[in-house]
């Protein structure tokens, strides 16, 4: 055998051997415990509608403006003309090594299309690899990017980055879109895959940061494709992610097909958020079809809606999985679907032919949280109920014969068996 080959064969079996610690490392976070909740197919839903405040889930996530990046170039694909730019093996020939940025405040209509994108720029804190923003508040215009047939990878699986030294990997985002002004944020991934070694790190993102009135547009962020694939490891990191801090618009983020999985402490795979500094009354709305989720690590989450107390307004929190969707968590609380929120909205979640599967101490399938301690259901069935009480005046339902260990937030008390 020649050196060369040796030499191929060598560097093979070094990567193999990082990414097989660094699995194992992460997975040290989730709890092996035997499993604490499953569900079949049928249909199940709870409604927390509003009322009093109860206490907050015991952490938060939040990925907030990292720091900027060295100076390097931009509008790697070509300037945009007639706000339209496509990014393709012919307007991008850089290949690894480069990323792709845009910065306007005009509106872009972008289209990132069979492309490789390798970012794992170590001169600075906040390293997206496909970076689409408006940053002035008086800026027009929407900002739609969409992604098809590429592959990109963020960071380096020996240096995501800790607790203490965030720095290393932070905000390794594989699709960033963000949107300071007044128009339309969407990232949409139709296939290909993405993977991301960071703390904090998502694999799509979508956001609009900073309380402007001026923006009532929408946050959209879209996941799709049969082999599509988002995977993303470090703590606190995302598989797809719509977050708001205006709060006027709405956030729908959908899941479709495909797989996402994440590991590492308080990771989530399908996410949407409505922050605390928000103006308006917009809901978040998230939704699974026929996705398959996998989170590894204490506190993941599989999927959740998440409202935040508001300056003013209320909003409504709503996660649906459904049409043979599977989730399914290992950790300590590493709940399966949550809806969280601390506005004077509804809580809701449904699941509808679908599995959830948790493994872990505490771990939850299905976990609702709002402010008036009550709980209905949108079925007529009233056999083989269980479910968990948030309060004296709690009630639950839980319909079907599969139901198991859900949660509807607060104090734990199992409801009697209603026929």
């Amino acid at each position: 055998m020649s050196d060369s080959c040796t030499s191929r064969g060598a560097r093979a079996a070094l990567r193999k051997r990082k990414t097989l610690s660094l699995r194992t490392r992460l997975h040290q976070e989730a709890s092996s415990t035997a499993l604490y909740a499953s569900w079949g197919t049928g249909s199940k839903t709870f409604v927390i509608p509003a009322g009093p405040v109860l206490a907050s889930v015991g952490f938060t996530l939040a990925i907030g403006a990292g720091a900027v990046s060295p100076a390097h170039a931009i509008n790697e694909c070509g300037p945009a003309i007639g706000g339209v730019v496509t990014c393709n093996t012919s307007t991008y020939p850089k290949g690894p090594g480069t990323h792709i940025e845009y910065r306007i405040d005009t509106g872009l209509r972008a289209t990132i299309d069979s492309v490789a994108v390798r970012w794992a720029d170590d001169a600075g804190s906040d390293r997206p690899a496909i970076d689409i923003r408006s940053d002035k508040v008086t800026s027009e215009g929407d900002l739609i990017v969409t992604m098809e047939g590429s592959t990109v990878t963020t960071g380096e699986p020996d240096r995501i980055g800790t607790r203490s030294d965030r720095e290393v990997g932070e905000y390794a985002d594989g699709l960033r879109v963000t949107q300071r002004g007044a128009g339309l944020v969407s990232a949409t991934m139709l296939s290909g895959s993405i993977i991301t070694y960071g703390y904090n790190a998502a694999g799509i993102y979508a956001w609009q940061p900073g309380a402007n009135e001026n923006n009532k547009s929408d946050v959209i962020a879209d996941f799709s494709g049969e082999d599509s694939t988002i995977e993303t490891f470090g703590s606190y990191s995302q598989g797809i992610y719509g977050r708001t801090e205006t709060g006027i618009g709405n956030v729908a983020v959908t899941a479709k097909d495909g797989t996402i999985v994440t590991h590492g402490l308080s990771s989530i795979g399908v996410r949407g958020l409505k922050h605390s500094a928000s103006l308006g009354d917009g809901d978040v709305t998230v939704a699974g079809d026929n996705i398959t989720v996998t989170t590894g690590g204490n506190l993941s989450i599989g999927m959740e809606a998440r409202v935040e107390d508001s300056k003013s307004g209320r909003g409504n929190a709503s996660v649906f999985v459904r049409n043979e969707a599977a989730i399914e968590t290992s950790g300590t609380r590493a709940h399966g679907a949550q809806a969280f929120n601390l506005d004077p909205g509804d809580s809701t979640v449904v699941l509808e032919k679908s599995k959830i599967t948790t493994r872990g101490e505490g771990a939850i399938g299905i976990r609702a949280e709002g402010r008036r301690r009550q709980c209905r259901y949108r079925s007529h069935q009233r056999k083989h109920c269980h479910g968990w009480s948030i309060g004296d005046r709690a009630r639950g339902h839980q319909p079907g014969k599969h139901g198991r260990g859900a949660r509807l937030a607060g104090r734990r008390r199992r409801l009697d068996r209603r026929g």
